[in-house]
């Protein structure tokens, strides 16, 4: 590459004469590697979160006898609708309601059929410092849900809805630090 420290008349001078061009280039190329860092860091912390609620999900399908064979954590795979007579179990499903509720799809929903008490359990990966503040807005994202009856009474398994409940609602929240 061609030194342009010299050339007052050049357009292209930049710093050390380094090609303004070739400067933008190399910005360009930083960005996006720092964009592939940014993305490489999101998509671990998904794997994180949904491995903590998968977690999450085993131990209470284990607690209420809807699986029958007890496998590590790192081989379980979440069902969308785990039942028996007591207790219904979702994975990630959308809860439909008689308004529209922006965060209608908590990462579990555990039904207890004899007591008719439904848990939200959303869980949240964060640092030490934010703690409270994701807490609360975990608490305060699902209260609306929390408050209201849902339509109907039925589910479908396929399409991952919960189309009802007329369950009371209790916002749970659990924390990886």
């Amino acid at each position: 590459m061609e030194d342009r420290r010299n050339v007052g008349e050049s357009s292209c001078n930049f710093g050390e004469g380094t090609d303004q061009r070739f400067q933008s280039l190399m910005f360009m190329m930083m960005m996006n590697k720092i964009q592939n860092h940014i993305l490489i860091i999101i998509i671990i912390i998904i794997i994180i979160h949904d491995g903590l609620a998968n977690i999450i999900h085993q131990k209470l399908a284990e607690a209420a006898e809807l699986i029958e064979h007890k496998s590590p954590y790192y081989k379980y795979t979440s069902g969308n609708v785990l039942e028996n007579e007591n207790f219904k179990l979702y994975w990630k499903s959308i809860i439909l309601t008689e308004n529209t509720i922006p965060f209608n799809r908590p990462d579990i929903t555990f039904m207890n059929k004899k007591t008719q008490n439904t848990f939200l359990i959303d869980t949240a990966v964060q640092n030490t410092h934010n703690l409270a503040k994701t807490i609360t807005d975990k608490q305060n994202k699902h209260q609306e849900l929390a408050n209201v009856e849902a339509k109907g009474s039925t589910t479908d398994p396929d399409s991952n809805i919960i189309y009802g409940s007329n369950s009371k609602v209790t916002i749970t929240e659990s924390n990886e630090t």
